[in-house]
């Protein structure tokens, strides 16, 4: 009798039951996600940039997973937006125009340009920059964020030497949230029910709703920031870089440290069947073994 029909005589009683095919169904995907996990999340490379808090940045904080949103019914940001002046697709505008005085220039102006489109139902989880600073002289830098009604929002008034000045500014506590929270409540007429926080300012709906957190929804439409630097150094450059993250990002979302769940997920398939494998052996081995002394001693 050929292996092939003694296979075939040994599976077909099997394939009777539910369990059989549910339990070979689950074997196949873990065999299959093994097989994806080496090859598309390369051991080395994976370990290496997962303590790598830098490879990490561009990820929301506690996403949730992108499927989530078939049963919320909700339009969500998955993923981050991404404005970075340093990159030549990076979505700024740059222009430099010398400071003149007497035929002689004195500095230099700089004027960072970018706008991106924002439609969604619920506003990002965060909201944090970036700037880098290349200058022998103090650069006084201005960042304004202009919604979709035309609000003009000043976010920093900064001066800087050379470096790289990082702010997360979904805080509540910041001074541009402070002075907004006096011009909506003279807008509106009524001061906000709780403590405005960067995101709402930045983001949020001009109108009675931002008047209660549960309520508050985004304005959507072309949001617009300029950053504005001037320097004594003629050769003096600036650059920003913007993260508005999402709340949802792929199929198992992130942790606190930003990291893609599904990659550990992936990786989990190998080595649970790794243990899988060494435990079924292990135990047939002690089977065999006690069967054997069982036998021999009656």
């Amino acid at each position: 009798m050929s292996l092939n029909r003694r296979a075939i005589q040994i599976l077909r009683p099997l394939i009777r039951y539910k369990s059989f095919l549910i339990g070979l169904v689950i074997l196949v995907f873990m065999v299959g996600l093994s097989i994806y996990a080496t090859i598309a999340y390369p051991y080395d490379r994976t370990i290496k940039i997962w303590y790598d808090f830098r490879a990490w940045e561009d990820y929301p904080r506690l996403a949730r997973p992108a499927w989530i949103k078939l049963f919320t019914g909700l339009s969500e940001l998955e993923g981050t937006i991404i404005l970075d002046s340093r990159l030549a697709r990076g979505g700024f505008v740059k222009t430099r125009t010398p400071i003149v005085y007497g035929g002689e220039v004195k500095g230099i102006y700089i004027i960072l340009e970018s706008s991106f489109r924002y439609n969604y139902d619920v506003l990002p989880s965060q909201i944090v920059r970036w700037l880098y600073v290349n200058s022998t002289k103090p650069v006084y830098i201005v960042i304004e964020w202009i919604k979709p009604d035309g609000t003009a929002i000043n976010v920093s008034k900064l001066m800087l030497n050379q470096g790289e000045y990082y702010a997360d500014l979904s805080g509540e506590g910041l001074d541009f949230v402070l002075e907004y929270s006096k011009y909506i409540s003279l807008k509106l007429g009524e001061s906000p029910k709780y403590l405005l926080d960067g995101i709402i300012v930045l983001m949020g709906k001009e109108d009675k709703s931002i008047l209660y957190r549960n309520t508050v929804t985004p304005s959507k439409g072309t949001y617009r920031v300029v950053v504005r630097a001037e320097s004594s150094d003629v050769n003096a450059n600036v650059d920003i870089k913007i993260n508005i993250y999402g709340t949802l990002y792929g199929i198992a979302g992130t942790d606190d440290r930003r990291r893609d769940l599904f990659i550990a997920i992936a990786w989990g398939a190998p080595l649970a069947l790794g243990f899988g494998l060494v435990a079924s052996v292990l135990t047939t081995f002690i089977q065999m073994f006690v069967a054997a002394l069982s036998a021999w001693y009656g």
